[in-house]
């Protein structure tokens, strides 16, 4: 391998992308930086942005007229002031056949040099002071999230709740050396509709992931989206996506997460949106139900809507249950761990003209001795915790599967 790196210029001649990567990972990781490596949906480019800021600061999300960058979000985020925004100050995208650096300027010295002494050999790397890891017990064991679903149900019943999404952190020993680009990599090639991504922020750790579910985008035209993503069903081969089966239950919490979203643009008085007829579409080893929105906003003459939805959608019910309010307060009182990432949203903002935020769904979270794997199950009048806890599994497999020969 013959790898050769100079301050302005990245050179992987002889280099993969995996193995590019991996030394600049390396090479943010030993210089506490943040860094986002991300490959948006249906695209074979994968993004490196490093920011090299210190300390990082919160604050409040501008995706139309603000700064560019990689935005990263927890699941508790009310007022949208936690959110981070990682500055593009190292910027380079692979593609098929070409690295190209976007942006280097502000990129330190040390970082040149750090680069020069990781070249000669592929380094795997994890942030040495990891973001918080959930407590082994409550919020990790079966017995508990049975006891909390049928708590949500009672409520459910009284009518107090009409959805909550109750989630579980599954934890296992790391004995491995994981290659965490090369997981990524193969994460993309399994999951060609998500945005996959990995990012390391010190105090908050290293989180992977792949979401199907959009959040909020902006594209060039002016254009706003968003889906309605929810039911989950085993993938199977033997049967096509469009005559997949879906039970009341299912059909009934993907109709929950729609209505949120229309109730949301009545709540700002619009009526100009294109919503289309709920499909199945695949995630990996599960199918979810999924409507698309869209709007015009020069038409609908509401140039700020981006913002305004992301702080009306955030969390969504897909995520957290309605009502909102009442479903984030059974939450964090039942469910006995910090989400953390978890359920929060990330993804590239004003970047070319545009902004892709994905709700953090199927992720995990890397330590140097351990994997946490996250995943919820939305409760419903009609649901049944031991069929929610299996579905809390299923979605587990995901990124497990990935990762098994690191265990």
């Amino acid at each position: 391998m013959n790898c050769t790196a100079r301050q302005g210029a990245f050179f992987a001649d002889g280099c993969s992308a995996r193995q590019s990567m991996q030394i600049l990972w390396a090479a943010a990781i030993e210089l506490r930086a943040a860094i986002a490596i991300w490959r948006l949906p249906h695209s074979g480019d994968f993004h490196l942005l490093i920011d090299f800021s210190s300390p990082r600061k919160e604050g409040l999300l501008d995706i139309q007229n603000g700064a560019e960058g990689f935005a990263v979000s927890p699941f508790i985020n009310p007022d949208g002031r936690k959110t981070l925004l990682l500055r593009p100050q190292f910027h380079i995208i692979f593609q098929e056949d070409a690295a190209n650096i976007l942006s280097a300027d502000e990129a330190p010295s040390t970082f040149w040099e750090s680069l020069k002494s990781g070249t000669n050999q592929v380094r795997t790397a994890l942030e040495s002071t990891p973001g918080k890891q959930p407590d082994t017990n409550p919020g990790t064991s079966k017995s508990h999230f049975i006891d909390v679903v049928n708590r949500a149900l009672k409520l459910i019943t009284h009518n107090e709740l009409d959805k909550v999404v109750i989630a579980r952190a599954l934890q296992l020993p790391l004995t491995g050396k994981p290659d965490l680009p090369a997981l990524l990599q193969r994460l993309g090639n399994r999951q060609p509709n998500a945005l996959v991504s990995l990012v390391s922020i010190p105090g908050l750790g290293s989180w992977m992931g792949a979401s199907p579910e959009l959040l909020v985008g902006l594209d060039k035209e002016g254009r706003f989206r968003t889906v309605a993503l929810a039911g989950t069903r085993a993938y199977s081969m033997s049967t096509p996506l469009s005559e997949t089966a879906w039970n009341r239950k299912e059909r009934e919490e993907q109709a929950m997460v729609s209505r949120f979203i229309v109730a949301q643009f009545n709540a700002l008085h619009l009526r100009e949106f294109r919503e289309t007829e709920p499909c199945s579409v695949r995630a990996g080893s599960v199918i979810h139900l999924k409507t698309e929105y869209q709007v015009d906003m020069q038409a609908a003459h509401r140039p700020d809507l981006g913002n305004l939805m992301l702080r009306l959608l955030h969390p969504t019910s897909a995520i957290c249950g309605i009502p909102k309010q009442a479903a984030r307060d059974f939450i964090l009182s039942h469910e006995g761990f910090d989400r953390g990432l978890y359920g929060g949203f990330l993804g590239p903002v004003n970047m070319e003209g545009e902004t892709q935020l994905y709700v953090n769904l199927r992720c995990m979270q890397i330590s140097p001795s351990q994997l946490t794997f996250y995943a919820g199950a939305g409760i419903t009048r009609d649901s049944v915790a031991e069929d929610e806890w299996r579905e809390t599994d299923l979605k587990c497999e995901t990124l497990r599967s990935l990762v098994a020969p690191c265990e």
